[in-house]
Order: C-alpha cells, then sequence, then structure tokens
C-alpha cells in the first residue's frame, strides 16, 4: 500500500519513548502521527483526517477519556484508550458513555496493539464506506423522479423517497414509515396491491414493469409501471424494494387516441 493510501493514526502520550516505542511498531502499515497531551492531539485534528486514535488515560491537564469524549463531537476516528489496572473506573465510564470502541491494557503486547489498531483502522474504513454508501442512496432518492420504497416483512413502509410519498398523496416521507399502503389509501385500493406484495415475499420472485393503478389518499388514481424485488439476508427474505414509474400521462393519451380511433371508426361506418 502506498504511503498516501494509508490510514492515518494519532497516538496521544506523554512519554517521549512510548510514542517512540508504538510508531515504530506501526509505521510499516500506518502514517504515524503523534501528540503529547490532549490539547496537542486536539489542534492537530483540526488539520489532519485520522483513522484512529490510541489514547494514554493517564496524562497531565487533560485524561486520555476526557480527550476522546471531546473528540467524539469532531472527528469519526475509531477511539482506543491505554489503561491500567487502577484506571478500570475510567474505562468503564468511557464505555458506557461511548467514548470508546476498544481499549488495551497496560502493559500492553506489541502483538496485541498492532491487532487492536489494525480492528479499528478496518472499522473506521468500513464505516466510511457505508457512509458513502447512504450519500448516494439519499441522493437518488431525492432527486429520481420515480418512486422509490422499502418495506420490511410485515409490508410496513421503512423508507419511501419524496416522489413516492406524493404518489400516497403525503407531504413528507417520513409520514409513509411504519404504515402499510392500506393506512394511506382506500383499503379497497391497497387491497390488491399487498396480496400481490405478500406473494412476492412468501415466493422470493420479483415482479418487473407490472401497469398497476393506485388510488392516493386524496381519492386521485395513477397509472404505475412498478418493479418489486425480494430484499434477502443470506437465505432469508427480510422485506421488499420497489420503484414505479408514473405513467398516468401515457396511459391517459392512450385512451384519447383509442377514442379518437373510435369516433373516426364510427364516422367512417
Amino acid at each position: 500500500m502506498s504511503k498516501s493510501a494509508r490510514e492515518h493514526i494519532l497516538v496521544v502520550d506523554d512519554e517521549p519513548q512510548i510514542l517512540t516505542a508504538i510508531t515504530d511498531l506501526l509505521e510499516d502499515e500506518f502514517t504515524v502521527w503523534t501528540a503529547s497531551d490532549g490539547p496537542s492531539a486536539l489542534k492537530l485534528l483540526g488539520v489532519q483526517e485520522m483513522a484512529v486514535i490510541l489514547s494514554d488515560q493517564r496524562m497531565p491537564g487533560m485524561s486520555g477519556a476526557e480527550l476522546l469524549g471531546r473528540v467524539r463531537a469532531i472527528s469519526d476516528a475509531t477511539r482506543v484508550l491505554v489503561t491500567g489496572y487502577s484506571d478500570l473506573d475510567a474505562l468503564v465510564k468511557a464505555v458506557n458513555l461511548g467514548q470508546i470502541h476498544a481499549y488495551l491494557s497496560k502493559p500492553w503486547n506489541p502483538l496485541e496493539l498492532k491487532v487492536v489498531v489494525r480492528t479499528a483502522a478496518d472499522r473506521w474504513r468500513l464505516s466510511r464506506t457505508l457512509e458513502r454508501e447512504r450519500t448516494l442512496l439519499q441522493a437518488l432518492m431525492d432527486n429520481v423522479p420515480d418512486a422509490i420504497f422499502f418495506k420490511d416483512d410485515s409490508l410496513h413502509f421503512t423508507r419511501v423517497n419524496p416522489a413516492q410519498a406524493g404518489l400516497l398523496g403525503l407531504d413528507s416521507p417520513l409520514e409513509a414509515v411504519g404504515h402499510m399502503l392500506g393506512d394511506l389509501v382506500p383499503p379497497a385500493a391497497a387491497h390488491a396491491i399487498e396480496d400481490q406484495e405478500r406473494d412476492i415475499l412468501d415466493r422470493g420472485v420479483p415482479l418487473v414493469d407490472k401497469i398497476e393503478s393506485v388510488t392516493d389518499g386524496n381519492g386521485t388514481t395513477a397509472w404505475l409501471s412498478t418493479t418489486k424485488v425480494p430484499i434477502r439476508i443470506g437465505d432469508q427474505v427480510v422485506g421488499l424494494a420497489g420503484i414505479a414509474r408514473d405513467i398516468t400521462k401515457r396511459k391517459q393519451a392512450e385512451v384519447l387516441l383509442r377514442r379518437s380511433h373510435d369516433d373516426l371508426q364510427r364516422a367512417v361506418d
């Protein structure tokens, strides 16, 4: 891995020999930064992104737990606290407050320290990947003109985009979450669709480009071209996702064209 692609690790300790030892241990895999106290670490975090912060607990002026608690507000780095036996109360408090994700006990073993830092870096990397995927999904949900929705295995909406909320006659996508279709539109209109979706869940077979009509809470009917697919975790179907394109204008144009053709046919006859 090139140095530019390496994760950045910040080690905080007031003992220079400890900083040197940990740097020597980690620098073959990571770009290692060091700070001798809490304020210096916070200043460094203002200009450099870190994947992992490894801090000693006992430092003058600001403890490791206090430092990592403040770090949580300004950085998504995975936080690791190094503690001695006498610092167990501080460790428990830090864990309970969510200030740290892992800890090491003194005297630390070099191999154990390396494994903990690797695991912490992996966690940070995964978190970043998930965040990017959430951002991409949100951009898609917010901007695509088609209606998109997700439901759980009991057919309650878990997420919808603004276009889907509009089809349901709602002002906000959040109004749909936790509800079934029959809660939001006339039950008679929802019944056939929910039966269809239960069949998708039961059989685990997608429904592709199905033309169907939906009546919203205001009694307005729209024609949709809908694709629905089961969502699986392993072999288990846990919900479904759907995307629907509003083809109401196309259907209306087809009706007008049919009427015009019929009128012309009657005139000829």
